[in-house]
């Protein structure tokens, strides 16, 4: 569902521009290609040939299909980002120095500021 301050026009433009990158993406993976995105990463299409297997349950041996999946891997770029956004999200937001920061913890129950 479209956010409020968002057109419905514009929400289902941006619908079909995202579903139609994605669709290149899987025409050139299916075709045998990788996708590269310059700053963010890239895409390749891997194939596992078949194995032997067991049942984790009953001990049984079994044969493990052959199938293609999709790895990506994250730019350099993409890395420093994400290691900058989780480095932010791990310093302290509390300046109070009270157990529960901005809302005090009592015996097991939060209360309200003072």
């Amino acid at each position: 569902m479209p956010a409020p301050s968002v057109r419905p026009r514009c929400w289902l433009e941006a619908l079909e521009m995202v579903e139609a990158f994605f669709e290149e993406i899987f025409a050139s993976l299916e075709a045998g290609e990788d996708v590269k995105l310059s700053g963010f990463g890239g895409f390749q299409l891997r194939e596992k040939p078949e194995r032997p297997g067991r049942n984790p349950k009953t001990g049984e041996t079994a044969r493990v299909t052959a199938r293609r999946f999709v790895t990506f891997h994250p730019s350099q770029k993409l890395k420093l980002k994400v290691s900058e956004f989780a480095n932010k999200r791990q310093e302290p937001r509390q300046t109070d120095k009270s157990v529960g920061g901005a809302l005090g913890v009592q015996r097991g129950r939060v209360t309200e500021p003072a």
